[in-house]
């Protein structure tokens, strides 16, 4: 498989503003019926999963983690984490 590392800056790197996150986490405050879906497959080398870490840290950070929902892809099976299960 084709590996392609990328400096922790970059894995790390969620290509949106503070300002959308401190948005998007007021959203989720305003209205607890309100989800974000994450979708990631397993090992992509272009996508890493730190990515979703970090994502994951932040809503949890600020009281939403419940409502963040990840789903990962394998290319056997479908595997589902729910917010706060991540390692």
């Amino acid at each position: 498989m084709l590996r392609l590392r990328q400096p922790a800056k970059l894995s790390n790197a969620l290509g949106i503003s503070q300002e959308q996150l401190n948005r998007a986490v007021a959203a989720l405050k305003s209205n607890p019926s309100k989800k974000v879906y994450g979708f990631h497959y397993l090992n992509d080398p272009l996508a890493p999963i730190e990515k979703f870490e970090r994502l994951n840290a932040h809503f949890v950070k600020n009281g939403v983690g419940d409502q963040f929902k990840t789903f990962v892809f394998s290319p056997t099976r479908f595997v589902t984490r729910v917010s706060g299960s991540m390692p």
